[in-house]
């Protein structure tokens, strides 16, 4: 009996000493839990007994939007509690280390969890945040003030990641950062811009970890003063052919125009006009002949008369305009106006604000910013202008968002116009994307937790190559 067990012994010696260095789990476990402010820091500490033969330690928090390792070493970590959160976020403390037995080696597992609660005192107001705007109403005037300047007031409860959007439930008017944007931790001035007139909202909303924490409303009524002059027609009526008519604004560095139709002429119209012609023709006939009659200077004033009609029949017919009156842009495009019909001279086109949209000494036209701007061109002592409105490409509702493992989060892209976009994971292990087409020029892209971890996607559209980037935080 005694030689089979010593047989059996030697046996599992030989199976360790072939197998080498082999790899247990044994939990030499510790913990501790905390409760800290937000904005409060702390050291924690691995308690990893000094016998152990150490080959690694790992530091992770579940949360580290929460909860941020700031430092680290095998014997500690420095934590700081950066935003609220409702749930316990544990800090992990794994460890291996090298045990000898029986003459062969073995590695070996240990770990200190360490419970943190966020009492969401110390750094503000905790998971919710609060925001107020003054004036919390505006008035537009297009033709006099086609913007405005709204001052936010916003706390986020201590939390450092955060991002501002602006929503607009009306055509008449948008919103955007006014200069430079955020000045100060709290602050915010945004510009409320008149499209035309009408009544809307705008909504600004204070957005943290994917999601609204607080929003304000801000009232905008857009009128307009413009004083348009009694119209010119551009193109005449026919049979079965409407026409159109022209009204440009007389203020001032305005020189807004819209046109209205003029309705086609019918066939019957046609033939009473026909008609009304020939007698006003016999009429004219029996005129000249009567004048004839009279003598030889009436014959002459007659005939002064109609080459003075002549001329201005000829001047009309060869008076300056622009090949376009009005026109949307995007940032990045360009548009070539032209002034025909213009007497030779000196052209000097001007933009009514450069940072929207430039111009050059040829009228060619670059398009920077969202906005609206008056291009004007002045030759021979006159004035012609063209209104250029440009617009955003596409924008997202939220760059900033946060997921959890195996689930979904959807992020909406708003273009401006029909284009195609694509995506790009910087880390392919940690999110999947798909697209998923809306309502008109609307995109839904759906993004899913694969592992823990950050990374960005970038969205880039087909139109001017313009780029979004997405940051993700998988928890």
């Amino acid at each position: 009996m005694k030689n089979k067990i010593g047989k059996l012994y030697g046996f599992v010696l030989a199976l360790v000493f072939c197998a080498g260095l082999s790899v247990f789990s044994l939990s030499a476990s510790a913990s501790g839990s905390y409760t800290l402010a937000v904005g409060e820091e702390k050291t924690l500490y691995s308690n990893i007994p000094s016998r152990y033969a150490l080959r690694a330690v790992n530091w992770t928090s579940s949360n580290y939007q929460a909860v941020e390792i700031t430092q680290h070493t095998d014997s500690y970590c420095r934590i700081r509690v950066n935003q609220y959160f409702s749930s316990p976020v544990i800090i992990y403390c794994d460890y291996y280390y090298v045990d000898s037995f029986g003459g062969a080696s073995y590695m070996r597992e240990g770990f200190t969890d360490f419970t943190i609660y966020i009492s969401g005192s110390g750094g503000g107001s905790g998971s919710t945040g609060s925001m107020t705007a003054s004036p919390s109403s505006v008035s537009l005037d297009l033709a006099i003030q086609g913007s405005a300047m709204v001052q936010l007031e916003f706390d986020t409860g201590g939390v450092r990641s955060y991002n501002l959007g602006f929503r607009s439930d009306s055509e008449c008017c948008y919103a955007d950062y006014w200069g430079s944007g955020i000045s100060a931790p709290g602050h915010c001035k945004v510009g409320i811009y008149a499209r035309k007139p009408g009544t809307g909202t705008v909504t600004c909303n204070l957005l943290m970890s994917g999601s609204v924490r607080a929003s304000v409303k801000i009232k905008v009524n857009v009128t307009c003063s413009h004083k348009y002059d009694d119209g010119v027609v551009s193109v005449e009526p026919a049979p079965g052919k409407a026409g159109t008519k022209v009204y440009t604004c007389q203020i001032e560095n305005c020189g807004h125009q819209y046109e209205t139709s003029i309705p086609a002429l019918s066939d019957s119209k046609k033939n009473e006009s026909s008609k009304k012609e020939q007698k006003t023709g016999n009429k004219k006939q029996e005129t000249e002949n009567k004048k004839k009659k009279t003598g030889d200077k009436k014959q002459k004033t007659g005939n002064k008369k109609q080459k003075t009609g002549n001329k201005k029949q000829e001047t009309r017919k060869t008076d300056a305009k622009l090949n376009k009156k009005s026109a949307v842009l995007y940032p990045g495009q360009k548009l070539s106006l032209s002034l025909k019909n213009a007497k030779s001279g000196k052209q000097n086109w001007s933009s009514s604000d450069p940072k929207v949209a430039t111009v050059n000494a040829k009228g060619m036209v670059t398009a920077k910013k969202p906005g609206a701007v008056n291009i004007r061109v002045k030759t021979g002592g006159k004035t012609y202008t063209c209104r250029v409105t440009v617009k955003k490409v596409f924008t997202v509702s939220s760059s900033k968002l946060s997921v959890a493992k195996g689930k979904k989060e959807t992020v909406t892209v708003t273009c401006g116009k029909k284009l195609e976009l694509k995506y790009k994971i910087k880390n392919k292990k940690t999110v999947s994307c798909k697209w998923k087409k809306g309502k008109g020029t609307t995109y839904t892209l759906t993004i899913q937790g694969k592992k823990k971890g950050k990374t960005t996607v970038t969205l880039t559209n087909s139109f001017n190559q313009e780029k979004i980037k997405l940051n993700v935080n998988v928890e």
